[in-house]
C-alpha cells in the first residue's frame, strides 16, 4: 500500500512513473483477489447491497467468514429476515467468527436457532450478547441457546462468549472441551428451572484442559437466588479439585449467587502468574463472610506448587467494596506480597468475631507460613471510614507484621 501511494504522489515525474502504477496496481490487483480472508473480513451484513455481499462470499473461495453485527432495534426479527442474514445463515459451515450483539428473545430470532444447529466445521470464534434485560422482557422472554448447539460440531472452536445468553444443563458441553478463552456472562438471573448447578461447572470446567481465560459472571437478583439440585437423569461426578494449568486470566462476578465463590472459586488450582479478579456485591459483612470461606479454602493450598493466586481484585459495585493483591515474589520459596485495600468502603464497624476478624486471620495465616505482609495500602477516600480501617490495624494478631 505504502508503494501504492508513493507513486501515485510522483505520477507527474515521468513516464515511468505511469509504468510503475501499473505494476503496482496490477501487482495489487492480482494479490488482492487471490487472498480470500480479505474479502471474508469485509462483509457488512447491515449496509452491504445483496449483489456485494454474494461477491464477497463469492471471492473469499473456501476462507472462513467472519460475521460480525450490532443490532439494536427492540425487534430484531425485521433485520433477520433480510436477504444478507438469510443468505449467512444459509453458510453456517462457512463461518470462521460469529460475532453479534443484539436486542435477544426467544420469540423474536427463529432464525437464529434454526441456524445455530447447523455444524460448523471452521468456526474458531463465537460470540453472542444480549442487550435485553428484565426492563424490557419478562425473564420467560430471555434467550436460550439451543442445547444441541452446531449439532455438535465445530472443532476449531477456540473462544467462546456469551452475555445474557442462558443455557440449560443438557446443553452440549463437549465443544467446549477445546476452548482456550470461555466467557459466561448471566446477568439478571434468568430462569431458575435453566441455572446449571456448581458441582456441573465443576466437572464441565474438568475437561477444558487447554483453557486459558475463563470468565464466570453470576450477577442475578437475591430474588432468584437458589442452589440448585442435581438432575435425576444427569450423574454429575463429585470433583475435589479442577486443575487448570494454562489459565492466565480469572474472572468471577457473583450476585446472590455466592456458592459460585464456595464451590467454584475455593476448588480451582491455577499456575503461578495466573491474574485473578472477584467481584461482590457490598452486602457489608454477609459479603466478606462468604468472601473469607473461599479465600480460607484457597490459603490452605497456597503451600502447593500450582495452586496460587498472581492478582486478586475484589470490588463491589459502584465502586463500593475492598481489593486484595497477592504477588508471587518468589515461587520457589513460596513467600508471597499480601496487600489489602479498602475504597469507598461501607463495611460495618469491626467486631473482634465478625467476618473481618476472620480476614485478619487470613493475614496471620500467610505470615504463619512464611509469607511476608509488606503493607496494607489505603487510597484517599477513607476518611469516612477510618475508624474502621484503625481498629483493624491495631488488632494484636497483626502488630508483629511489616505494615
Amino acid at each position: 500500500m505504502w508503494i501504492f501511494k508513493d507513486a501515485i504522489k510522483t505520477r507527474r515525474v515521468d513516464a515511468k512513473t505511469f509504468l510503475s502504477i501499473s505494476q503496482v496496481c496490477s501487482l495489487w490487483r492480482e494479490i488482492s483477489l487471490s487472498n480470500g480472508k480479505l474479502w471474508a473480513s469485509a462483509i457488512d451484513l447491515e449496509h452491504d447491497h445483496p449483489k456485494r455481499l454474494q461477491e464477497l462470499v463469492r471471492r473469499a473461495k473456501t476462507a472462513p467468514l467472519v460475521v460480525h453485527s450490532n443490532i439494536h432495534p427492540f425487534r430484531p426479527a425485521q433485520l433477520f429476515n433480510t436477504f444478507n442474514w438469510k443468505y449467512v445463515f444459509e453458510r453456517v459451515h462457512d463461518w470462521g467468527a460469529f460475532s453479534v450483539t443484539s436486542f435477544l428473545s426467544s420469540s423474536q430470532v427463529k432464525l437464529l436457532v434454526d441456524a445455530l444447529r447447523q455444524p460448523a466445521d471452521k468456526l474458531e470464534v463465537f460470540q453472542l450478547c444480549s442487550t435485553a434485560g428484565p426492563s424490557f422482557i419478562s425473564p420467560s422472554e430471555f434467550f436460550v441457546l439451543p442445547d444441541n448447539l452446531f449439532s455438535g460440531r465445530a472443532p476449531c472452536l477456540k473462544k467462546f462468549t456469551i452475555a445474557r445468553i442462558y443455557l440449560t444443563p443438557a446443553f452440549n458441553f463437549s465443544l467446549w472441551t477445546q476452548l482456550t478463552e470461555l466467557t459466561v456472562d448471566f446477568c439478571h438471573g434468568g430462569l431458575d428451572s435453566k441455572k446449571i448447578p456448581s458441582r456441573q461447572w465443576l466437572e464441565i470446567l474438568s475437561g477444558m484442559k487447554k483453557l486459558e481465560f475463563l470468565c464466570l459472571a453470576f450477577t442475578s437478583d437475591k430474588s432468584t437466588y437458589t442452589r440448585q439440585p442435581i438432575l435425576k437423569n444427569h450423574s454429575i461426578k463429585v470433583v475435589d479439585d479442577v486443575h487448570l494449568d494454562h489459565l492466565r486470566r480469572l474472572v468471577l462476578a457473583t450476585g446472590s449467587d455466592r456458592n459460585i465463590m464456595t464451590d467454584i472459586f475455593s476448588k480451582l488450582v491455577v499456575p503461578h502468574g495466573c491474574i485473578t479478579s472477584i467481584t461482590l456485591p457490598n452486602h457489608h459483612d454477609d459479603t466478606l463472610r462468604w468472601l473469607v470461606h473461599g479465600l480460607d479454602r484457597r490459603v490452605k493450598g497456597l503451600e502447593r506448587a500450582k495452586s496460587s493466586i498472581h492478582f486478586v481484585h475484589l470490588r463491589g459495585p459502584q465502586q463500593f467494596g475492598f481489593r486484595i493483591v497477592l504477588d508471587p515474589t518468589n515461587p520457589t520459596t513460596g513467600n508471597y506480597n499480601f496487600q489489602l485495600r479498602f475504597f469507598n468502603c461501607t463495611i460495618r464497624r469491626y467486631e473482634p468475631k465478625g467476618s473481618m476478624s476472620n480476614m485478619v486471620g487470613i493475614l496471620r495465616r500467610y505470615r504463619d507460613f512464611g509469607t511476608t505482609v509488606p503493607g496494607i495500602g489505603l487510597l484517599k477516600n477513607l476518611s469516612t471510614n477510618f475508624s474502621v480501617v484503625k481498629s483493624i490495624l491495631s488488632d494484636p494478631s497483626l502488630q508483629d507484621c511489616k505494615l
